[in-house]
């Protein structure tokens, strides 16, 4: 998605960007949410807006770090909720972006040196080892990354599908059907567990006396969010639970 997101921003002038993101946002959130839930059956669907909105936001904006920060993020503005903090968290990415390229490779080299090792493979490597499995990534042998680095970009992306030359490959040796289609993840109702069963769990540990007392978080950010999600005005599942992870393991110490 970011990568795709950042193609666009590359290729669409911004006026047009800037009109293509003021319509979408004039949309009711209502409505979003309502089509999302209309057409898909997943968990998420029904908070379709606040994902197209933040997508929207970031679509119309010509600061590529910007794009990155907010697309990554499970927060739409992550130095809202760390007031205290000097390091922004744009001007930390910005120091690990590379300076040169397009900005799909760009973004292509900034995942291998982030994502990958902080996010992917530690959560692979966590799950295996905890139940004693050896577990390996083929795709990331370093001659096999050397030389998917040296194709040209034609070789990467076509007619808006990534990774182009390994689907041929594919399709050499497995149904089509196998390969063309997308992505399917899985989810679990967070949503719907915060203003539920985990409610008093949550607010406990997101209190404003409990945020404050630790020193990390803007109590009046948190408070905010919590309570306009368990109020069913919004839904901050996403957002509320990163802080609810980071304050479970600092309590759990």
């Amino acid at each position: 998605m970011v990568n795709q997101l950042s193609l666009a921003v590359e290729r669409t002038p911004r006026v047009l960007r800037r009109l293509i993101s003021s319509t979408v946002s004039a949309v009711p959130l209502s409505v979003w949410n309502w089509a999302g839930t209309a057409l898909s059956e997943r968990i998420s669907a029904g908070r379709a807006g606040d994902r197209i909105y933040k997508l929207a936001k970031r679509y119309s904006s010509n600061d590529f770090v910007e794009v990155l920060n907010g697309t990554l993020s499970a927060w739409d503005n992550p130095d809202e909720l760390l007031p205290d903090d000097d390091a922004s968290w744009a001007n930390e990415r910005r120091k690990r972006l590379p300076a040169a390229g397009s900005m799909y490779e760009r973004m292509m080299a900034f995942d291998q040196a982030t994502y990958l090792p902080d996010d992917i493979l530690v959560k692979v490597d966590r799950a295996s080892m905890s139940t004693s499995l050896e577990a390996r990534v083929p795709l990331l042998d370093h001659r096999l990354i050397e030389f998917a680095w040296r194709l040209p970009m034609r070789f990467k992306r076509r007619a808006g599908a990534g990774k182009w030359l390994l689907r041929q490959v594919l399709h050499s040796l497995v149904p089509r059907e196998l390969v063309d289609r997308p992505k399917q993840g899985f989810g679990v109702p967070i949503e719907q567990w915060l203003r539920g069963e985990l409610r008093d769990w949550a607010r406990d540990l997101l209190s404003a006396d409990t945020i404050k007392r630790d020193g990390f978080f803007d109590p009046a950010v948190v408070t905010r969010y919590l309570d306009e999600h368990v109020s069913g005005r919004r839904s901050w599942a996403t957002q509320l639970w990163t802080v609810l992870m980071f304050q479970a393991w600092l309590h759990a110490r």
